[in-house]
């Protein structure tokens, strides 16, 4: 909680602190992803300085835009496939419903 209104003080918002928070779990390394395969996620960690949580937010901010290119490209293949698979006319009066079913 400290830590929390510390960064609060220095001017970092709820948002700010979140995304950090998003970019600590989102993290590979540390998620355990480390030669020493240890985990370090904690609030101390997070939150200990406005480089970390400047790094942090950086780390959330791309998990957020790796996030959204993959639906994008998942997006851009169904769509593919889809026409792809039907032809002309059939594709155009089938496309909603089809997206549909593939979940989009």
């Amino acid at each position: 909680e400290r830590l929390i209104i510390a960064r609060l003080n220095d001017g970092y918002s709820e948002d700010d602190l979140k995304m950090a928070a998003l970019g600590i779990a989102s993290c590979p390394w540390n998620q355990g992803q480390n030669p020493d395969r240890k985990i370090y996620d904690s609030v101390e960690l997070c939150y200990r300085n406005a480089d970390k949580v400047d790094m942090f937010i950086r780390e959330g901010e791309n998990a957020i835009a790796r996030e959204k290119r993959q639906i994008a490209e998942k997006r851009a293949m169904d769509e593919a496939s889809l026409r792809n698979s039907t032809v002309g006319e059939v594709y155009k009066e089938n496309r909603g419903a089809l997206l549909k079913l593939v979940g989009k």
